[in-house]
């Protein structure tokens, strides 16, 4: 501790007596936190499709015959980190899961070919075994993922990195791509926990950072699986509690609108 002079400037000293942990830092040991049994099985990563071919336009969907408001099951409305980010809600993506390679072809014929033109060529060349002999389904399409958001109307999503962090609710119309992580929840409290300066702190603290702006990233397993929320009462679950009368309610705000 003290004081010192330089370059014309006046430096406070001051110091700090404690364990380091792994970050470096002294306080809360947040790298050595566990994961918590009440959040198991809440986090995820988005799908992985392997496979640029998956992705398709509304121009292809027009030319093979379907209406947007009128879309199959295995055409999704999909998402990645800069769509959200940037509010885009129009990408969509052929997705077969649950079926296999006679079905997709039987029931979808003019998909099924569309997949198989562009997205098998390539997955015949990759190492893994499952990639290449089920090329017509996702490399990752996260199986528990989709059960844990099955009976969801909604559900909450972060982009993997970002340099300021903020979580949204989604439409469980929407696929999530690798680039976001998922929350299986549609409770507003669980959002406005999760949008905290708490919790915020807490997942710059225990994430890693990349990129060029040395950017914050949210891993589910670290950020969100130990984090201990709190016990709110009902009243502030509902946003009845009085200093919540007044506030508009986050969930109202973070809905998105799906064209078509």
């Amino acid at each position: 501790k003290g004081n010192e002079r330089a370059e014309g400037r006046d430096v406070v000293l001051s110091g700090q007596v404690g364990k380091i942990f792994s970050n470096l830092r002294i306080g809360a040991d947040i790298g050595g936190s566990k994961s918590l049994l009440s959040n198991s099985k809440l986090g995820f990563m988005g799908v992985i499709p392997v496979g640029l071919g998956f992705v398709i336009s509304q121009a292809e969907i027009r030319t093979w015959g379907y209406y947007l408001n009128a879309l199959p099951p295995v055409i999704r409305h999909y998402m990645n980190g800069d769509n959200l980010i940037t509010g885009r809600y129009d990408r969509l993506i052929i997705d077969f899961f649950g079926l296999s390679r006679e079905q997709a072809q039987l029931q979808y014929p003019v998909l099924f070919q569309h997949v198989n033109d562009t997205v098998r060529p390539a997955r015949e060349q990759v190492a893994r075994k499952g990639h290449r002999e089920k090329w017509w389904l996702f490399g990752e399409p996260r199986q528990g993922m989709r059960c844990a958001l099955a009976h969801l109307p909604r559900y909450i999503a972060t982009t993997e990195t970002a340099r300021h962090r903020t979580f949204n609710f989604l439409s469980s119309c929407i696929l999530p791509d690798q680039k976001l992580r998922v929350i299986a929840s549609s409770d507003a409290w669980i959002l406005a926990v999760l949008s905290s300066r708490g919790h915020v702190m807490w997942s710059n603290a225990a994430g890693g950072r990349q990129g060029v702006g040395n950017d914050p990233v949210y891993n589910h397993s670290r950020c969100f699986d130990p984090f201990p929320f709190p016990d709110p009462t009902e009243a502030q679950k509902t946003g009845s509690a009085p200093w919540a009368r007044n506030s508009t309610p986050i969930a109202r705000r973070s809905r998105p609108r799906i064209p078509g």
